[in-house]
């Protein structure tokens, strides 16, 4: 079965409500490559696998590991 729509993704402000950050925040790590983001019409638009892979890759503050 082929993916009818391959690049479904959210809005940078729906991004950062969904894991409680600034859209500041993921600018700056779109800007240093950490979060991989497309441009569209100046929007970016994040993958849902690509936001959680940028939260898994910085641990949570202030709880033991």
């Amino acid at each position: 079965m082929t993916d009818q729509f391959p690049f479904l993704a959210m809005k940078l402000s729906t991004a950062a409500q969904t894991v409680q950050v600034s859209e500041k925040t993921l600018r700056r790590a779109i800007a240093a490559g950490d979060l991989v983001a497309r441009d569209f019409g100046g929007e970016y638009r994040i993958e849902a696998d690509e936001l959680r892979a940028w939260v898994r890759s910085h641990p949570a503050k202030g709880r033991a590991s």
